[in-house]
């Protein structure tokens, strides 16, 4: 097995958890505001799901020599603090949807990335300027970003 396969097949147990306790959630706690974030459950919920496109693209990008975005944590929280609100109330079936669709996207993006594609890196913003590798990236941000709100 290839290396991009066994990361997009550990980014694929990684996104079913997530959608194993998506499903999980009582009715109750998904409209409730989680400690963390103080965003609702269907909001971070949202927040992943959206993460699978946006992390998937930056690795496309990286593996394709392109720069990674230059963006600040301060730029990153104000965007999540908008989506929190847009999708504050979106539905559990909304949000399943996103997280099987996006999940499909981002793994076949994985999955199509080459040895050498994987090690590509550049200076990234959001880790102090560090050189980071694609493969960094889909170990650390794609996968860590649903373990990070599970």
């Amino acid at each position: 097995m290839s290396r991009a396969e066994e990361l997009a097949d550990g980014f694929e147990q990684e996104n079913e958890r997530y959608i194993q306790a998506v499903l999980a959630c009582p009715e109750g706690q998904w409209a409730s505001r989680s400690t963390s974030e103080g965003w609702t459950t269907a909001a971070v919920a949202q927040h992943v799901a959206g993460g699978h496109l946006h992390i998937s693209e930056m690795i496309g990008g990286l593996a394709s020599g392109q720069p990674l975005p230059a963006f600040t944590a301060k730029m990153l929280d104000e965007n999540n603090k908008q989506q929190a609100g847009q999708f504050a109330s979106a539905t559990k079936t909304e949000v399943l949807d996103w997280l099987r669709s996006n999940g499909k996207q981002a793994a076949a993006v994985v999955r199509g990335l080459s040895d050498e594609q994987l090690a590509c890196s550049a200076p990234f913003v959001m880790m102090g300027g560090a050189q980071v590798s694609a493969g960094q990236l889909i170990e650390n941000l794609l996968i860590g970003h649903i373990v990070s709100h599970r």
